[in-house]
């Protein structure tokens, strides 16, 4: 195992819950400031969590997608793994989750879709370890045309 640290910046209001909305992150209480402004919080996460969370997202969402998706004929990268990395590296936004869902959601590369989009978000939201919010509905996040930029190997 490796013995260095990543350092994550999140930034966080006094008013939301981070064990809920950064589930699996370790993040120091003195960094923590209450006060009714966005502060930015520097997170030392091991890079063992990292890669355990990575893996994890990468078994969980496996089920959804086929072999086509997961890897790409032509340069042999796994398009899953990439997907993992980079909902690790972005600060995203509960929102900005819902529409990456959405995106997945209405994509050609999910193959085992849920019935409900409701239900692919609540497996999602749990697979990513981001915060759900129960009233995001699919035509509440179906402008998601910045994820098709960012997450050019997602097939529409």
């Amino acid at each position: 195992m490796s013995d260095k640290n990543y350092v994550l910046n999140v930034e966080v209001s006094c008013e939301e819950n981070l064990s809920e909305l950064y589930a699996g992150m370790t993040l120091p209480m003195a960094l923590v400031r209450p006060s009714n402004e966005l502060v930015v919080c520097e997170a030392h996460i091991p890079a063992a969590e990292v890669l355990n969370r990575h893996d994890a997202i990468v078994e969980g969402l496996s089920p959804y997608f086929g072999a086509r998706f997961r890897r790409d004929r032509v340069t042999g990268i796994d398009r899953l793994e990439q997907l993992a990395d980079d909902l690790l590296a972005f600060n995203y936004k509960p929102k900005d989750f819902a529409r990456v869902a959405n995106l997945l959601y209405n994509s050609k590369s999910m193959i085992n879709k849920p019935a409900s989009f409701r239900a692919w978000y609540a497996d999602f939201c749990r697979i990513v370890g981001c915060r759900h919010v129960g009233s995001y509905h699919q035509g509440h996040v179906d402008d998601f045309r910045r994820f098709e930029r960012q997450l050019p190997y997602v097939e529409l």
